[in-house]
């Protein structure tokens, strides 16, 4: 039988699609909510045209047997790929990326300093519901800080057509002293499904991220030829299919190289 957890409602919605002459077309979308976790054992079936699951903002669908899924069904996690913020000329330029999108009415855009909590400053509009990856923008022409600033956070609140919404991680913006040449940071360690890497540059450059394990066998390249502005960005790694183990995150660039020791745990 399939094990749910923390959504009866939701198991009862699955079992309609995995019983045998319940449903005549099993077409449709589903999505599993953050909190759930369903389990889907060897010949049992699960049908629709996507489902939203193993990503940011989504559970977790875990399949005794890859055949457990029908032909043509797409499992689509809906996650943040990347989110930058420059400075350049007295102004502020946020860019983000999306890998998939589910149900998004769009990105309100959040700014903070050490004086003021986090404050809405715009909106961006979403894609709905999306297979496809896909580029923001939004600048903040810093017309409303008081003098005495010196440092900017910006985050983004995702929101769904139904309201529910998420936060992202956070990218900060120096205005009273340059940038690092280069500084390399990332979290969790040990990370499960995905790894976030946090990178700031005081010039533009194309880094070559890449993913070693101990031997020195790259066994994910990440960024290459991808040219980076001066600021501060934020990168989504997908890890989920990388052995556990202890890997080494290299950063090439023009200057020198970065590492960071990278643990991951499934």
């Amino acid at each position: 039988m399939i094990r749910c957890r923390f959504s009866i409602i939701l198991c009862v919605f699955l079992v309609g699609f995995l019983l045998p002459g319940m449903l005549a077309a099993q077409r449709g979308t589903i999505t599993i909510p953050v909190g759930a976790e369903i389990s889907v054992p060897i010949g049992a079936k699960i049908c629709a045209d996507t489902i939203f699951a193993n990503g940011a903002g989504h559970g977790r669908l875990n399949l005794a047997d890859p055949s457990c899924i029908c032909s043509g069904v797409v499992i689509t996690p809906v996650e943040l790929l990347t989110l930058s913020a420059t400075l350049h000329n007295g102004i502020v330029q946020l860019t983000w990326t999306t890998a998939t999108e589910s149900r998004n009415y769009g990105f309100e855009l959040q700014r903070s300093t050490a004086s003021q909590d986090w404050t809405p400053i715009g909106f961006v509009e979403g894609h709905g519901s999306s297979a496809a990856p896909h580029s923001y923008r939004f600048t903040d022409r810093l017309e409303d800080l008081p003098r005495s600033t010196s440092v900017l956070r910006y985050r983004l609140r995702q929101i769904d057509f139904d309201g529910q919404f998420e936060f992202s991680p956070e990218v900060e913006v120096h205005l009273d002293q340059p940038l690092p040449r280069l500084v390399l940071k990332g979290y969790p360690s040990p990370c499960d499904e995905t790894y976030t890497l946090f990178l700031t540059m005081s010039e533009a450059a194309s880094p070559d991220i890449r993913l070693h394990d101990v031997t020195g066998r790259v066994v994910m390249p990440i960024a290459q030829n991808a040219l980076l502005p001066a600021g501060s960005h934020i990168i989504r790694i997908h890890t989920a299919d990388v052995p556990s183990g202890l890997y080494l995150l290299v950063v090439d660039y023009t200057e020198g190289r970065r590492t960071e020791r990278v643990t991951i745990r499934h």
